[in-house]
């Protein structure tokens, strides 16, 4: 099957599970958090895992972002209209502009970049956009929906948005994440695991994952923007690398 008519399968699946909403952060409270499904842009015409990808949904991109969850919900066609306002001003993605310029000298804005962002969790959170997480979101959409997600991407490289979506990049099914000259340690922070190699096997081609800080509001107080830019530069240099081998 071709890649698009593989990607609506997924859609459809991960439309089709609601496992999130019975796991809450706080039981019996009405503040609890838990994530909630939509309809994935199925009744729109612009079917998308979560609603990221409608930013950059590129079958074919070379750079697969993974960051952590949307956040709420938001009707696709007004966030579509947001993220091409001068206006726009959400932190991570305003970060991730800059970034990729600085490093990649890729315009975020240019809809033809070789890029496909997506979230490790693929639904909604119901009443916050940030906070705090049920440990089992993250795995369990690894799990069931990102290994596929993956494959049907075959990106040339990974970057991992933060330290949960990281962890949770080790529980994909049917697709192994190695380290390749560490032995990996739980008990790692963010900063020791950044300075090791990953990789996972896609056939017979070699995908690296690089690890880096969460580019969000709160981003600077463990790194600071022009840490986070070497950190991205040193992705930029082996990705020209590669490019270049072919």
């Amino acid at each position: 099957m071709d890649k698009q008519t593989v990607y609506l399968k997924l859609i459809n699946d991960v439309n089709q599970c609601h496992l999130c909403e019975q796991m809450c952060t706080l039981s019996h409270s009405e503040c609890s958090e838990y994530l909630v499904n939509d309809n994935h842009g199925l009744n729109t015409g612009m079917p998308y895992v979560n609603l990221w990808n409608l930013w950059h949904g590129n079958l074919d991109a070379d750079i697969m972002v993974i960051g952590q969850d949307f956040g709420q919900c938001e009707n696709a066609t007004e966030f579509l209209e947001k993220q091409k306002s001068k206006y726009y001003t959400n932190p991570t993605d305003t970060a991730l502009r800059d970034l990729f310029k600085a490093s990649f000298d890729i315009d975020v804005d240019d809809e033809n970049a070789s890029l496909f962002f997506t979230n490790m969790a693929n639904c909604y959170r119901k009443h916050q956009t940030t906070g705090s997480m049920h440990p089992g979101w993250l795995p369990i959409c690894a799990y069931k929906y990102m290994a596929r997600l993956i494959r049907i991407i075959q990106p040339k490289i990974i970057i991992v948005l933060g330290k949960a979506a990281f962890d949770a990049i080790f529980c994909l099914d049917g697709l192994s994440v190695e380290c390749t000259n560490k032995k990996s340690n739980v008990n790692d922070t963010l900063a020791d695991v950044m300075k090791y190699d990953y990789q996972l096997k896609i056939d017979d081609n070699i995908v690296r994952v690089f690890p880096v800080y969460h580019p969000g509001a709160n981003s600077k107080r463990n790194r600071t923007t022009e840490q986070q830019i070497q950190d991205w530069k040193r992705i930029a240099e082996y990705y020209r690398g590669i490019k270049n081998d072919k």
